[in-house]
């Protein structure tokens, strides 16, 4: 459970970019080029329609009610992800060791989740210590 929330905390950020970038880039219009044999439009679109563009739709149905299965069986439900870092003590920790997990990279992800799983175990020990002395 702790490395899920390490992860979580390095890689949701990044993952929030990649959805930013994967959503702009389907929007945009593809320009037709002459030495290529790709269809020229919107992404979005030709995944919509690809009867239009040539192509067949490949893809598999699945209903609503299935994926809110697999999120609640994952405990995905919240819509505001840093619900996956359930142990306020571990956020602290996180928080601590790795104050801005927005700024990691995807090429320092692995280092920055190494160095928290490297150093968190020693700030919950802190932290407990500190909780229990109140």
């Amino acid at each position: 459970m702790l490395n899920r929330q390490l992860l979580a905390y390095v890689y949701i950020p990044i993952q929030r970019e990649c959805d930013i970038f994967v959503s702009n880039w389907n929007s945009h219009r593809i320009r037709h080029q002459d030495d290529l044999s790709l269809p020229t439009g919107i992404p979005n679109h030709i995944f919509s329609f690809p009867e239009k563009y040539g192509g067949n739709h490949c893809g598999i149905p699945v209903t609503q009610d299935a994926l809110e299965e697999v999120a609640e069986v994952l405990g995905l439900l919240e819509d505001n992800p840093e619900i996956y870092i359930h142990d306020e003590r571990i956020k602290h920790a996180c928080e601590q060791c790795l104050p801005e997990p927005s700024k990691v990279d995807s090429v320092s992800a692995k280092d920055a989740y190494l160095f928290l799983k490297q150093n968190i175990s020693n700030d919950i020990n802190s932290i407990n210590s500190n909780f229990n002395s109140r």
